[in-house]
């Protein structure tokens, strides 16, 4: 598996593009702006699943958040 486009560290082979791309959105406040401006281009750029970009660009948070912790299970995180 490649890295994201735009991500700016290598991916681990189980990396996930939802958390690169929610990492580099922290670390980047020139990406954030990008991802305002243009968040399918950054979602395309990533390769965001169409689940997880329909929830990104409806802003259902809610069904976003369930998404969010669904996939951190997946890689062995346990929400509180």
């Amino acid at each position: 598996m490649t890295p994201p486009k735009n991500s700016s560290e290598e991916s681990s082979p189980k990396s996930s593009k939802l958390f690169d791309l929610l990492s580099d959105l922290a670390k980047n406040p020139g990406k954030a702006q990008k991802f305002n401006e243009n968040r399918s281009q950054i979602l395309d750029d990533y390769e965001i699943e169409e689940e997880l970009k329909t929830l990104l660009m409806t802003g259902e948070w809610a069904d976003f958040q369930e998404a969010v912790q669904k996939e951190a299970e997946e890689y062995g995180l346990k929400a509180p």
